[in-house]
């Protein structure tokens, strides 16, 4: 890839790992909001030197090079084929944890992570789609409580309010700087997010926790993936949590 995006087809703003917040939901055509000079000339700079204005919704136009852009907005991936998921993301952390302060949230939120697999394959679907602007995230959210009582019940552990889990980290995080040492931190990975999590916003409007609700109307007719892809189910969980224990991340 070149500075000036001569070799590129397509860019993602990555919204998985750790959810990003924002004050405003986004539409389905609304350009995304990119940040730094690397990016916009990514983006800007080719389009712009052809006429194309960024404030029209409008795809912009085939570049020299006979490539167009299309702008993909990922969502939460969530485990591969046999359950492995990154151990170091927010939401393994989040269970992780929970072991230690023996407490996960409830959240009245849905849930729409695409497993990895089924992510990567709609993601090359969609390279020639004719929208600019696509969201990659699960066309049929689950209830917060699909992902999070299943792993409660393995785990033996009670499921309380988000304000109840947040308070009893901060507690736990509450010493001098310096003393949190490596092992802690290794037991209890949350204890490295506690400013991530304090600065959520949790409410039905958005997803756990505290990510935008995004339109997938688009997406799902370029992507015959995300268009017929079954909803979350304790199957997924259970190979998350399975996967876990084998590397022992979790006891």
């Amino acid at each position: 890839m070149t500075r000036h995006g001569a070799s590129w087809t397509g860019m993602v703003e990555h919204l998985s790992g750790l959810p990003r917040t924002t004050r405003h939901s986004l539409s389905i055509n609304s350009p995304p909001q990119l940040q730094g000079t690397a990016e916009e000339n990514w983006t800007r700079a080719p389009a712009a030197s052809l006429g194309w204005d960024r404030r029209q919704a409008g795809r912009p136009p085939p570049l020299p090079w006979g490539c167009t852009t299309v702008v993909v907005r990922l969502g939460q991936v969530c485990g591969d084929r046999v359950g492995h998921w990154n151990e170091k993301e927010w939401f393994p952390a989040l269970v992780k944890s929970a072991q230690i302060n023996r407490r996960l949230p409830e959240l009245e939120s849905n849930v729409s992570w695409v497993p990895g697999y089924e992510g990567a394959k709609a993601f090359a679907e969609v390279r020639q789609s004719p929208y600019p602007f696509l969201h990659l995230v699960h066309p049929r959210p689950v209830p917060w409580s699909t992902i999070i009582a299943p792993i409660a019940e393995e785990l033996r552990i009670p499921h309380v309010s988000y304000q109840d889990c947040l308070t009893t980290l901060q507690q736990m995080a509450d010493v001098p700087d310096g003393d949190h040492c490596g092992e802690q931190v290794k037991e209890n990975p949350a204890l490295r997010l506690v400013d991530f999590f304090s600065g959520l916003e949790t409410s039905s409007s958005r997803k756990p926790l505290g990510t935008v609700n995004l339109s997938t109307e688009n997406a799902t007719r370029v992507s015959a993936t995300l268009h017929s892809l079954p909803p979350l189910d304790i199957g997924q969980v259970q190979a998350w949590l399975a996967a876990w224990k084998r590397s022992g991340f979790l006891e």
